[in-house]
């Protein structure tokens, strides 16, 4: 969500990665509307908000976890991450409260006086919100994370190990229920820092492994996975599956953030084109937003009896 720039730096891929991660969030849900085709299965669109916690994740480590900590940098670095995620996320959640209670009571982001409370301290667990408040919450306990690293990397290391071993027990008992705290999606975060550390010990053949095919076959089996998670969820009748609570998918995702890091291949390349980092750089909006523009596309379509061709693909439907 924040922009993919390290100390002198920058890695346009990993922006071009942000783009498509919230590209795909956008038509995960425009297909549960049917304004694009329901083979873009849900789950797909939960790959991508792994995509962002995973490269927050990394940046933060690659960005932070090789300087000396200090009561100054610390002060920097709350600024810099907050400022580019707290006014926005503000802003839409004050803005969808008027609409919601004083113009338009249909509005896709529903905000009661209750709501708004909740989403201005940060534990709003509805829609496309509650991501932010486990990106906020995982800013807060980065520092901790910095100074053990600062110290002694062997010591950062293994506390993430353990951060990442205890998330996964945590989110196994359901504790404290999907999507209240950070403890619920810090095994993604904890990923992109292991892979952020791992990015400096890789060997020149490794790097030629993962900056060759490998990134793009692991793309595919993801997409084919969340495929096949569908199609036998809908056969059996059983409600959708939430990848949330497959450890595993933590995995490859942050491979990937680790193969858009590293320089060529056509996985790289393809991510760093100019199209991709402007959509990168407008993801944040794009993901925020996304929904009531969904909504009302659908609304507009109906309202001139436009027919959604698209949910003749209702995997469902040929089951």
């Amino acid at each position: 969500m924040q922009g993919a720039k390290i100390e002198n730096e920058y890695f346009p891929a990993l922006d071009g990665l942000r783009g498509i991660a919230a590209l795909i969030v956008y038509v995960s849900h425009a297909g549960l509307q049917g304004l694009t085709p329901q083979f873009s299965f849900h789950e797909v669109g939960q790959l991508g908000v792994m995509v962002f916690f995973a490269l927050s994740g990394f940046l933060m480590c690659e960005r932070y976890a090789g300087l000396d900590i200090s009561r100054s940098q610390v002060r920097s670095f709350f600024v810099s991450r907050l400022s580019r995620v707290v006014p926005l996320y503000i802003f839409v959640g004050v803005f969808s409260f008027v609409v919601f209670n004083f113009i338009d009571s249909s509005f896709k982001y529903d905000i009661t006086p209750y709501l708004l409370l909740r989403h201005l301290l940060f534990v709003n667990e509805m829609s496309v919100f509650w991501t932010i408040p486990a990106e906020v919450q995982f800013y807060l306990l980065f520092p901790a994370i910095w100074l053990l690293m600062c110290h002694d990397k062997f010591g950062g290391f293994l506390t993430i190990t353990v951060l990442l071993f205890a998330s996964l027990i945590l989110q196994y008992f359901d504790f404290p229920g999907r999507r209240m705290m950070l403890s619920s999606c810090l095994h993604m975060f904890s990923f992109g820092l292991i892979v952020a550390i791992l990015r400096g010990y890789l060997s020149k053949r490794s790097t030629e492994l993962l900056t060759g095919f490998f990134p793009i076959a692991l793309s595919v089996a993801l997409l084919a996975t969340c495929a096949f998670f569908t199609v036998i969820n809908g056969a059996l009748g059983f409600s959708q599956v939430d990848i949330w609570n497959i450890g595993w998918f933590s995995v490859p995702i942050s491979l990937l953030v680790l193969c858009a890091s590293l320089r060529g291949g056509l996985f790289v390349h393809a991510l760093a084109r100019t199209g991709m980092r402007w959509l990168g750089k407008v993801s944040y909006s794009l993901y925020l937003w996304h929904s009531p523009v969904i909504i009302y596309c659908v609304s507009i379509s109906e309202h001139f009896n436009l027919v959604l061709s698209f949910r003749l693909f209702d995997t469902r439907t040929f089951l």
